[in-house]
């Protein structure tokens, strides 16, 4: 079912509760750029062999809610082939601009590429994350980028031990106010670049004794950071002087 309705832009209506998926391995950008599809009833789809939903609803642009919490992803270990170099097929959600209401599956614990995963979801107020296992990822980069109608996310459940990149991961979420961080491990990013640019609204951020700055351009936005004991930590809006492996919820005012 590779790319099956891949860039049926004008398909406004679609009913799969016929289809046997029961023997499916590849769903890769079934739905990829089906822009006018406003819902999509995914629950007679038996997903237990599935590997590979890559790109699967990338572009789908008017789906304004989408509920895959029946879906079996237990041997799921593709959501994303996005690489700094670009991708073939995107990311599982990227450019679903007018979602607001997203409910995901429990995801395996065998994917290793988050980069994208969220990408230009603009219209999602909130996200419940508690269902995704990242213990083998490696790759984060632009995860939540251009997440424009999130006000807070509570990424406190990720392990991050493994990730290398993390470029651009919460940039362009102009109302982000809240970022909870306290699990990330960065010993072993080598890329941070630009993770909170553009995030001009955020002001409280949560790391934990694991969570080192890397690089010189993060982008935390300018300003003073109070730490909860009050020491004052200055940014300039590309670096700052908060301490790494310091566990403390830091306030911008």
């Amino acid at each position: 079912m590779d790319r099956m309705f891949y860039g049926c832009s004008k398909l406004t209506d679609l009913d799969l509760s016929s289809f046997n998926t029961s023997n499916v391995t590849n769903m890769s950008a079934i739905f990829r750029g089906c822009s006018r599809l406003k819902e999509l009833d995914l629950s007679s789809f038996n997903t237990g062999m599935l590997q590979k939903a890559t790109g699967m609803f990338g572009g789908c642009s008017s789906l304004t809610t989408l509920d895959l919490s029946m879906l079996d992803f237990k041997n799921v270990y593709q959501v994303s082939d996005m690489t700094k170099q670009g991708g073939s097929y995107g990311a599982m959600f990227d450019n679903c601009s007018s979602l607001v209401s997203l409910k995901l599956p429990q995801f395996s614990d065998i994917i290793t590429n988050f980069s994208d995963m969220f990408c230009n979801c603009s219209s999602l107020t909130s996200l419940d994350l508690s269902s995704m296992n990242t213990s083998r990822a490696l790759y984060m980069s632009d995860m939540f980028d251009g997440c424009r109608s999130l006000t807070s996310l509570d990424l406190s459940s990720f392990e991050t031990s493994h990730v290398r990149e993390m470029s651009y991961m919460f940039a362009f979420c102009d109302k982000l106010t809240s970022l909870n961080m306290s699990s990330f491990d960065t010993g072993r990013v080598t890329d941070m670049n630009g993770i909170f640019q553009s995030s001009h609204n955020l002001a409280n951020l949560t790391i934990g004794e694991n969570f080192v700055f890397v690089g010189s351009e993060y982008n935390l936005p300018s300003g003073t950071w109070y730490a909860s004991d009050g020491t004052a930590y200055t940014s300039d809006g590309t670096t700052c002087t908060i301490p790494s492996n310091k566990a403390d919820t830091y306030t911008r005012r």
